[in-house]
């Protein structure tokens, strides 16, 4: 009885750990309410709130919604010089032999890049990273993720307004 519970266990923490990419989860874990750095968390429930608050609902919207498990953001408003480390510890955390790169724009005064992980053909997490003079920035969505519902998600959410 005593294995089984220990077998049980082990399952349930390996499954959880695969929920979340380490690395990234650390990165958040050591800036998240520090001095210069600006964290934001959405959960399950704020997605639930959002599909309860819909007027007329659109199942393809609640269905994309529902297999979202967070999103998570973080800005790093340091100095340059801070600004630029966080940047590079952030690509440093991602491997790109777990995530593919979507896309790259580059400008003179930033760089964005849209990474994804998938599993089992289905995308799990996609991550943004911005990086320029003045503020950087990482967002990490996570759950089981349709890339064409996620714009409309962003625009709902006001997650792409920049503030002057």
């Amino acid at each position: 009885m005593k294995r089984n519970i220990l077998i049980a266990l082990l399952l349930l923490v390996q499954v959880a750990a695969m929920g979340q990419y380490k690395p990234i989860q650390q990165i958040f874990d050591r800036y998240a309410g520090k001095e210069g750095y600006t964290s934001v968390v959405i959960t399950r429930q704020m997605f639930a709130l959002i599909a309860e608050m819909e007027a007329a609902p659109d199942d393809e919207y609640m269905k994309m919604i529902r297999n979202l498990d967070g999103i998570k953001i973080l800005t790093c408003t340091q100095s340059p010089a801070q600004c630029k480390a966080f940047y590079d510890e952030v690509l440093g955390a991602i491997d790109l032999k777990v995530f593919e790169e979507l896309m790259d724009i580059q400008n003179p005064d930033e760089r964005v890049r849209f990474m994804v992980r998938k599993r089992e053909g289905k995308v799990t997490d996609l991550v943004v990273i911005t990086g320029g003079q003045n503020e950087n920035a990482l967002i990490w969505i996570t759950g089981i993720i349709d890339m064409k519902s996620i714009g409309r998600l962003t625009r709902d959410l006001n997650l792409g307004e920049r503030k002057e």
